[in-house]
C-alpha cells in the first residue's frame, strides 16, 4: 500500500511536517523555477545519449502524465489534491499544457525520425480524450499503448503492465534506447537500455498500485 512507501520515509516518534508548509513549498519549488531546471537538466541527459548511443531501429518510450503533460494548474486548483475524483477530471481534461523541456527533446526524436512510443496506464475508454489532450500540448505520430479497461485487464499493477508492454516492443526487435517517466514505477522492470526519472514531488505511485 502507499502507506507503506510513505512510512518509510518518517523517523519513529517525529512529527512530520505540517502539511500547509509542505504545500507552500510544492509551491515555491514551482514558481521559482527550480522545477523547470531539474526537467531541463534531466532532459538534457537525453540528447547525449542519442549522439552516442543511438542505433537504426531504436525507439524512446515515454509516460505521459508529468511526463509529456502537465497537470499542475488542475493540482493547485485543488490545494495541491490528488485523489479520485481529481484523477477523473485529469483523464477527461483535453487541454493540459506540454512540459516544454520533454516536448522539445520529442520533437527532436521526430526530426530524427526516432519512433516513439507513449505507455500510459491510462484506461483504453479514455483514449479519444487522452489523444485529444497530446494534439493540443503539441505530441503527434506516436504509439500509443493503454491499459485495458479493468473488465479485461490482465495485470495486477501498473508497474506490471509498462514492464510487459516494454518486453513485448523489445520482442518485436526493436531497442529501447531511453524509457523516460515521472515514476519509478515507469521505469523499473528493464527492457530499456537507459532511464530517465523526471521530478514529480506531488504524487507518488507505489509498486502494488
Amino acid at each position: 500500500m502507499i502507506f507503506n512507501e510513505i512510512k518509510k520515509l518518517f523517523v519513529k516518534n517525529t512529527e512530520p511536517k505540517n502539511l500547509d508548509v509542505f504545500k507552500q513549498e510544492l509551491q515555491l519549488y514551482v514558481n521559482s523555477g527550480d522545477y523547470y531546471e531539474e526537467l531541463l537538466d534531466e532532459i538534457s541527459i537525453c540528447y547525449s545519449i542519442i549522439d552516442n548511443q543511438f542505433k537504426y531501429g531504436d525507439v524512446i518510450v515515454f509516460d505521459m502524465d508529468e511526463t509529456l503533460i502537465s497537470e499542475l494548474s488542475l493540482m493547485q486548483s485543488w490545494d495541491w489534491g490528488w485523489n479520485d475524483f481529481i484523477i477523473e477530471k485529469a483523464l477527461n481534461t483535453i487541454n493540459f499544457p506540454s512540459l516544454k523541456p520533454v516536448l522539445d527533446f520529442y520533437t527532436y526524436c521526430q526530426n530524427r525520425d526516432i519512433p516513439c512510443y507513449i505507455i500510459t496506464s491510462r484506461r483504453e475508454k479514455y483514449r479519444d480524450s487522452t489523444v485529444q489532450c497530446l494534439s493540443f500540448a503539441g505530441y503527434n505520430n506516436y504509439k500509443l499503448i493503454l491499459r485495458q479497461n479493468k473488465e479485461n485487464d490482465i495485470y495486477k499493477t501498473i508497474q506490471e503492465f509498462k514492464i510487459a508492454q516494454r518486453k513485448y516492443i523489445y520482442s518485436d526487435n526493436k531497442r529501447i534506447l531511453i524509457n523516460i517517466g515521472d515514476q519509478q514505477t515507469d521505469l523499473n522492470g528493464g527492457y530499456s537500455e537507459n532511464i530517465i526519472k523526471l521530478s514529480n514531488p506531488f504524487y507518488l505511485i507505489t509498486e502494488d498500485m
